[in-house]
């Protein structure tokens, strides 16, 4: 038992299991919380959830010799590399949003641009192989 939790002095690398294990539980975790609570688990279970998952993992990086600076800088540049497409993902969910409060009816408009754009891409194919009919 002491062994596990002896912290090693310099950074080593992590074993497969240490690495699959924050990511076992949080969806063990996840699924428990939807059998337990239904649908009422999106709103305060899964919180949980990811705070115990991260707090594993936490542990499983610290025991391994990662300061909790490190660990700290590794999550935010992980953080900041994915934040632009968060943000394109907010943007279009605005635009979305707005589109379907101003009462124009989404899935008209957007069955309509569906079938101009395949109605496009099919003329200009068939544009295209009457083109290479003339020329041969």
């Amino acid at each position: 038992m002491l062994s596990l939790l002896r912290v090693s002095d310099t950074p080593q690398p992590l074993s497969l299991l240490e690495a699959i294990l924050p990511v076992a539980s949080l969806v063990m975790l996840v699924g428990l919380s939807y059998f337990l609570f239904g649908d009422a688990g999106a709103s305060g279970p899964n919180q949980v959830a990811l705070v115990v998952a991260t707090m594993i993992a936490v542990f499983i990086g610290w025991r391994r010799g990662y300061s909790l600076e490190s660990l700290g800088k590794a999550a935010s540049e992980s953080v900041s590399t994915g934040i632009s497409a968060i943000f394109i993902l907010f943007a279009v969910g605005g635009l979305i949003g707005t589109w379907a409060l101003s009462g124009l009816g989404l899935m008209p408009t957007l069955t309509g641009a569906i079938k101009f754009l395949t109605m496009s891409i099919w003329r200009a194919e068939l544009g295209g192989c009457a083109l290479i009919l003339m020329s041969s």
